[in-house]
């Protein structure tokens, strides 16, 4: 009866992580790469007592114990004891566990009766548990969650029952292989079996969340989450933008590359929803999670060159620079520098390398990364809490980009020209400069401006007057990212100036040693006197 209102109460409390950030239990010793997953695990309350009374997780685990996991997440999946006909259906144990488990067609026994309570599984024995489990929760498999185990050079040593099984484990990311095999006959221990039925529950909760499920509080759904977080990713879990491998999640513990193609994901598909499944398999020998295969394909992230990809690592702050504007730039959003922000405020921005030094110049101007204090730490590790935070107000800066209905592409990448362009406001005008380390004149600010779009406009304003991707508009036509053009002869074999048109009838321009670069209405009589025309580029 004890065991009853235990499993009550928790069905109760963790229903799609109706949790509070204690629980019932505590776990014994692990490894270190369990860890992260197993704090989530007992933060949602999936660690089962039989297994949470176990002085070292690293043993085999046996199969009544494999049952008490199996049981706890249906229960707290469904929200509802599972009931019980048959509170003996085998000869060899009596364990409620067990006719539980038999209940819900989790295990069958043997053609004896019995049950082998202190047997312990084989890991593809596992990987049937697993296919089981979510058959008995109602959840269907198409192919496309089906991996040929192609990247494993001992699947042709899995057994023929179990096949399918660990072709659907591997291809919905539960079972990555032991180094480069799956090693099908190996025992499991304990801390390998809570772990990945934990990424086969949190897997569950993204394809198919209970229905019905009451709300939760923000803040009960996850570890360690600091007062500042709580406020600010509370809407981004509002949305549904959270992925569910992070439920349970210590938030101040760092976020790993796998986690991190999930956010990115989710947030990518929150925008185009429309987007094609995967097109091809795995490209990494080290994982075979679908979202980090589809995060690759949207050109979000990347591997290493010996071809893995190190799902578990925690990731660097400036690795999570360069995802983060990966994004933006799948989402269209045309810029992936900004070279006219200065990071010296930043005491070690020298640390960052090569790849990340744009990146973060981006994120700086945009007012997504600010840094922390005066640092950027671009080595150390990113929290879950950090990373969320960081790519919401990603998320959220394209959606005001993209604007109310409008779609990517509509003049949106005019407009970014402009922004682009207004950096360089204030700078030195130089004759013959081209560059923002140097300073600008009238015809080499356009040129660096419109390169760095991909525009391969000429050196001289003559030569962009005449740049035959382009087309003349008149002034009563001029949109924001136009060039315009003045003469002092109103001769177009003397066009001696050019600015870019920013709407509201102003342009920017390097006006001339005096007053550098500035921003100038078209409405000036000097500069509506010498007004030769204006041409666009960017349709």
């Amino acid at each position: 009866m004890k065991q009853k209102k235990l499993i009550r109460l928790l069905s109760l409390l963790c229903l799609i992580a109706l949790v509070t950030v204690s629980t019932a239990y505590a776990y014994g010793t692990s490894s270190n790469w369990a860890v992260p997953e197993l704090d989530a695990m007992e933060a949602l309350g999936l660690i089962p007592q039989a297994l949470a009374e176990k002085p070292d997780l690293r043993v085999e685990i046996t199969r009544l114990e494999m049952c008490a996991i199996a049981v706890q997440a249906f229960e707290t999946y469904t929200g509802q004891e599972i009931p019980v006909e048959n509170p003996a259906p085998f000869t060899d144990t009596d364990s409620l566990i067990a006719a539980k488990a038999y209940a819900t067609g989790l295990v069958k026994g043997y053609e004896d009766g019995t049950f082998h309570p202190t047997g312990i599984l084989s890991r593809q024995e596992f990987f049937s548990f697993i296919y089981q489990f979510l058959q008995a929760v109602q959840w269907t498999p198409t192919e496309a969650h089906f991996s040929d185990l192609a990247g494993f050079p001992d699947a042709g040593t899995v057994s023929q029952w179990a096949l399918p099984a660990a072709r659907l484990v591997v291809g919905i990311g539960v079972v990555e292989g032991n180094g480069s095999g799956l090693a099908p006959h190996n025992t499991t221990t304990c801390e390998q079996a809570l772990a990945m039925f934990y990424r086969c529950y949190t897997f569950l909760m993204e394809q198919m969340p209970p229905a019905n499920a009451p709300e939760v509080p923000f803040g009960e759904k996850y570890s360690n989450l600091d007062k500042w977080a709580e406020e600010e990713l509370a809407p981004m879990d509002e949305q549904g933008l959270i992925p569910a491998i992070l439920l349970g999640r210590d938030m101040s513990s760092p976020i790993t590359r796998r986690e991190m193609c999930h956010v990115a994901v989710a947030a990518y598909l929150a925008l185009r929803p429309e987007t094609v499944g995967l097109l091809s398999a795995s490209p990494f020998s080290d994982v075979d999670d679908e979202t980090v295969t589809l995060a690759y394909e949207l050109g979000l992230v990347s591997g290493f060159p010996d071809g893995t990809f190190l799902p578990d690592n925690p990731i660097t702050r400036e690795q999570f620079y360069k995802i983060t504007v990966n994004f933006l730039t799948a989402m269209d959003f045309p810029r992936a520098d900004s070279p006219a922000t200065d990071l010296s405020g930043f005491t070690d921005a020298g640390q960052l390398q090569a790849y990340a030094q744009p990146c973060a110049r981006l994120l700086v101007s945009l007012g997504i990364l600010k840094g922390n204090g005066s640092t950027l730490s671009p080595k150390a590790s990113t929290q879950c809490q950090q990373a969320l935070a960081l790519f919401f107000r990603s998320y959220n800066f394209l959606c005001t980009w993209i604007g109310d209905g409008q779609e990517p592409g509509e003049r949106a990448e005019a407009e970014a020209l402009v922004e682009f362009a207004l950096q360089f406001e204030g700078y030195d005008y130089v004759w013959g400069g081209k560059e923002p380390a140097t300073g600008f004149d009238c015809s080499g600010l356009v040129y660096y401006v419109f390169h760095y779009f991909n525009y391969p406009v000429g050196r001289t304003a003559t030569a962009q007057w005449e740049y035959e991707d382009s087309w003349e508009v008149s002034p009563a036509q001029l949109l924001p990212g136009d060039l315009v053009f003045f003469s002092d002869t109103y001769s177009l074999d003397n066009i001696t100036h050019v600015g870019i048109y920013i709407g509201n009838d102003e342009f920017l321009h390097a006006a001339n040693s005096r007053s550098g670069v500035i921003v100038t209405s078209t409405e000036s009589s000097y500069y509506t006197e010498k007004l030769v025309g204006a041409r666009r580029i960017i349709p």
